[in-house]
């Protein structure tokens, strides 16, 4: 346990809000993609459908209580109550589908979230990398094949001293995890984190030109929400945070690095409209964070940032830099009993 974290408990007890007549826990469910992909150009995108997306509202309506973010702040920072069961919902990576699909959902059912785009995904003239490597994936019907195409064009920078035998990556990589298969975690891997950045740019624009599309640009423009979108978002009741500026492991940065995603992240808020004085929160792009990255947030005046841990948060032993997720595919298929612990 932290040195923050143990003081956050004395604080907690010395308040008279500890664990015993408070609800403590609250399940933040993450999602990315909503949209219908089974007549689109990419039906095997890992995208939850419209028509699932407002079955689980419905599920979590009858068996949670759905608070909006505000709530969710006020909990962790000024003592206020939650219901019990409590529930949020984020969605992370700034899809157009989030403008399209889900804000009106949200809208019609009274609901609040919290969105997290990526602040150069905005712009919408580069597409980026992360969203590159989903659409090779979902273009690729064969992950075998797709996984021994990009051993076959890392051989091509074998004379390179910082780029390991193919042999040695699959031993470390091509390993399945509760969602995909080794070949899909092997590619995945790959061209986010096991190969230099410029080897890695230049295999996943290799394979995103010749699998997905020659046109970034317009590929770009179709797939991510506007800052317009946005600023009407915002004006509506939903809540945006960072989520960087171009999606990197920030874990991988040095503080100078980290400092500069978190300043750009910051100018992108402030461009939409959020308030960022009176605090503002963070979704670290693929989990990834650190001690040094936690302390600059706080030093910012960051209030709230949500990990890819698996579990259900508590408000009063969760650091609130460090709050932990359940995913989309968490919840249960069908109607039943759920328990979010």
């Amino acid at each position: 346990m932290s040195h923050d974290d143990t003081i956050r408990r004395i604080d907690l007890k010395v308040a008279g809000v500890g664990a015993e007549p408070r609800e403590r826990l609250v399940s933040l469910f993450m999602y990315h993609y909503v949209r219908d992909t089974a007549n689109s150009p990419f039906p095997e995108i890992k995208a939850l459908s419209i028509k699932r997306f407002q079955w689980q509202l419905d599920f979590l309506s009858r068996h949670f209580n759905i608070i909006d973010p505000a709530h969710l702040i006020a909990a962790l920072h000024e003592g206020a109550e939650l219901p019990r069961r409590a529930a949020m919902l984020t969605f992370d990576d700034g899809y157009s589908d989030h403008y399209e699909n889900v804000f009106p959902i949200l809208m019609d059912r009274k609901l609040s979230g919290l969105f997290f785009p990526p602040a150069i995904a905005t712009s919408r003239t580069k597409l980026l990398e992360v969203n590159k490597i989903h659409f090779i994936l979902a273009a690729s019907s064969d992950k075998a094949a797709l996984a021994h195409k990009v051993a076959e064009l890392v051989k091509r920078y074998a004379e390179r001293s910082d780029v390991r035998r193919v042999s040695e990556y699959l031993k470390e990589y091509a390993v399945a995890d509760r969602f995909d298969s080794a070949d899909v975690i092997f590619v995945k891997r790959m061209l986010q984190i096991a190969l230099p950045d410029d080897v890695s740019s230049e295999v996943t624009d290799d394979l995103f030109r010749s699998i997905v599309s020659s046109d970034e640009l317009g590929f770009a423009e179709h797939l991510y929400a506007s800052v317009a979108n946005w600023k009407e978002m915002l004006s509506a009741g939903m809540m945006v945070g960072g989520h960087g500026v171009q999606h990197v492991w920030m874990d991988k940065l040095d503080a100078k690095e980290q400092a500069h995603e978190v300043s750009k992240t910051l100018d992108f808020l402030t461009n939409i409209g959020v308030d960022v004085n009176k605090g503002w929160s963070m979704c670290y792009p693929y989990g990834g964070y650190d001690a040094s990255l936690v302390s600059i947030l706080r030093e910012q005046r960051c209030i709230a940032a949500f990990t890819t841990e698996v579990r259900t948060a508590d408000i009063v032993f969760d650091n609130p830099l460090m709050l932990p997720r359940l995913d989309t595919r968490d919840l249960p298929a069908e109607d039943g009993y759920f328990d979010p612990v």
